[in-house]
C-alpha cells in the first residue's frame, strides 16, 4: 500500500506497509507487520530510509501458526503535507487505522502521526481520533487546506448506521 506526498519544498515522502513472515530452519516462525516511511530530496530517484522509520515505533509480531492472524497492526494509511503559509508549513501528516484484535472482539482506532518541518522524524505518539460508539472505522482521508487546518474524513459504523465523518485540527494535528 504505497502512499506518496510532496511537501512545499519538493521533498517526497513515501509510506508503505511491510507484511512478512520470518523463518527459522526453513520453517515459518513469526508473522510481522510494520508501517514504514522514507524521504527523497531528489524527486524520488533515491530515498533516505532507516529501519527505525516506523509509525508507532514498532513492528507487530506474532508466532506463526497454521492459521496465522495479526492481532495488531497499522493499516489503510494516507498522507498529506502542509503547503500553506501557516506556522505548520511543511509539516507532513500520516493517518492510519490501528487494529487491535482480541478473540472475537476487535478495536479500531484512527491514528494521526505528524512530522514538523524542523524535525527529522514523525512523532511516535499519534493523535487518536475519537471513534466512540463506532465498531468499524475505515477509509481515512487526510488533507491540509490553504490556512494550515488539517482535515480528516473517514467512514464509521456502529453496526446499524453508517456515517461519513469529518473532523478538523486547527493546531497542526495535535487535536
Amino acid at each position: 500500500d504505497p502512499v506518496l506526498v510532496f511537501d512545499a519544498d519538493g521533498a517526497l515522502y513515501l509510506s508503505w506497509i511491510n507484511l512478512y513472515i520470518t523463518y527459522v530452519n526453513q520453517s515459518p516462525d513469526s508473522l510481522r507487520a510494520a508501517l514504514y516511511w522514507a524521504k527523497s530530496t531528489d524527486g524520488g530517484k533515491t530515498f533516505q530510509f532507516d529501519e527505525l522509520n516506523k509509525f508507532g515505533g514498532k513492528v507487530f509480531s506474532f508466532k506463526y501458526t497454521n492459521n496465522p492472524q495479526l492481532t495488531q497492526m497499522l493499516d489503510k494509511q494516507w498522507m498529506a503535507a502542509d503547503k500553506s503559509k501557516s506556522q505548520w508549513r511543511n509539516s507532513v501528516y500520516t493517518s492510519a487505522v490501528y487494529i487491535n484484535q482480541s478473540g472475537f472482539t476487535s478495536s479500531l482506532q484512527l491514528h494521526i502521526y505528524r512530522k514538523r518541518a524542523n524535525e527529522e522524524n514523525f512523532n511516535l505518539q499519534p493523535t487518536i481520533i475519537n471513534t466512540t460508539g463506532t465498531t468499524i472505522v475505515q477509509f481515512g482521508s487526510i488533507d491540509v487546506d490553504d490556512t494550515g487546518k488539517v482535515h480528516y474524513t473517514f467512514y464509521g459504523s456502529n453496526g446499524s448506521a453508517q456515517t461519513l465523518y469529518h473532523c478538523v485540527s486547527k493546531d497542526g494535528g495535535v487535536t
